[in-house]
């Protein structure tokens, strides 16, 4: 049976060496996939979400946070269910590496700035505002979310696998969110010295 090295990894079976989980995730992506035939396609996928919650490095507060967006009626073991299954549909059908894929997708539908806006007179003016790392990758998990749950007639985990993917190329509707809010930002970066007003 499996069990925990010294390190906190899995033991292989009967073999007493740690399971790299992260080599297999590699063969697969590479289209290797022989090792997942063996030993099964569920114990290989519960491996590969696992190791996206313990070596991922945006980290755990990142994940969390992602769970708590997917979670519905307060049912949160479910939500992250919908991570780990997602996190297999990226890696069979699309090759890659789970913890790359969210990672750049986060960097690229999370903006550096929020607009406000603020009336003046008749005038309706719209102001950036400059947010935290920690903000802008909270509003890049939720316009991922957000644009995922937009699409029907699949599961979420489906859905969501997609809109990463997407977003990790730099595409997909939560990327082009993204890229408006620059585009309102840019437009109005005379009004930035409101913002102490």
């Amino acid at each position: 049976n499996t069990g925990i090295s010294k390190h906190g990894g899995k033991m292989g079976k009967n073999t007493g060496k740690p399971v790299d989980t992260r080599a297999r995730i590699n063969k697969i992506a590479a289209g290797d996939n022989s090792r997942t035939q063996k030993i099964g396609r569920n114990r290989f996928e519960s491996d590969v979400a696992d190791r996206v919650y313990e070596e991922w490095p945006l980290e755990r507060q990142m994940l969390e946070k992602l769970v708590c967006i997917i979670m519905k009626d307060g049912k949160k073991s479910k939500a992250r269910n919908i991570l780990k299954d997602t996190a297999s549909i990226i890696v069979h059908q699309h090759k890659k590496d789970p913890r790359r894929v969210l990672k750049a997708a986060i960097e690229n539908t999370g903006p550096p700035v929020q607009i406000k806006s603020r009336k003046k007179g008749a005038q309706r003016l719209y102001i950036p505002f400059p947010i935290t790392e920690e903000k802008r990758y909270f509003t890049g998990i939720r316009f991922i979310v957000d644009e995922a749950r937009k699409v029907g007639g699949r599961k979420m985990s489906e859905n969501l696998a997609k809109e990463l993917f997407d977003a990790s190329n730099n595409e997909g509707r939560a990327v082009a969110k993204c890229q408006e809010i620059m585009k309102v930002a840019a437009k109005n970066r005379a009004n930035t010295f409101l913002r102490w007003g």
